[in-house]
């Protein structure tokens, strides 16, 4: 055997491996979709304790909707009485649920997600809470437990 059949020998196990482990785009697409379907399922619960433990991980670098004001959140405890607090207050305005209306994700690597989530606030008769073309960003990263959200930018 020559040298150069060796060499290219010697590198195939490890390419074939390295696909054999790759998510591709799609999946992990699917995936992302999936962990933003979770998430507004149990927004539209309300359930803020959830939430906090399942779909976020802090800290947390949030931006609202109604200012430019950021922050950073460090506990799930202070995450799950914000969610609390904005939920509370939706309610007290006449908040029913969340309507999405589309996602654009992008994958970047395997263990990273920007997502665009165009989205409605309901009121209980139907109508809307602001603006009806409402849009949020945020930053996922997979961990060993799955997909978790780590910023949110409200728009």
């Amino acid at each position: 055997m020559t040298f150069f059949t060796l060499a290219v020998l010697a590198l195939l196990p490890h390419s074939l491996a390295t696909e054999d482990t790759m998510t591709s785009a799609e999946t992990l697409k699917h995936e992302v979709i999936a962990h933003m379907d979770r998430y507004i399922r149990l927004a539209n619960k309300a359930d803020a304790s959830l939430i906090a433990k399942e779909i976020y991980e802090t800290p947390v670098l949030m931006k609202g909707f109604d200012d430019l004001t950021h922050d950073v959140t460090l506990t799930a405890e202070e995450l799950r009485k914000q969610f609390t607090n904005h939920f509370n207050h939706l309610k007290d305005i006449g908040w029913s649920h969340f309507v999405v209306n589309g996602y654009e994700v992008t994958v970047s690597g395997q263990q990273i997600a920007f997502v665009k989530m165009q989205f409605q606030w309901m009121k209980k008769d139907g109508s809307l809470i602001g603006p009806k073309d409402r849009t949020a960003c945020y930053l996922l990263i997979k961990k060993i437990d799955g997909w978790k959200t780590v910023s949110v930018m409200g728009n």
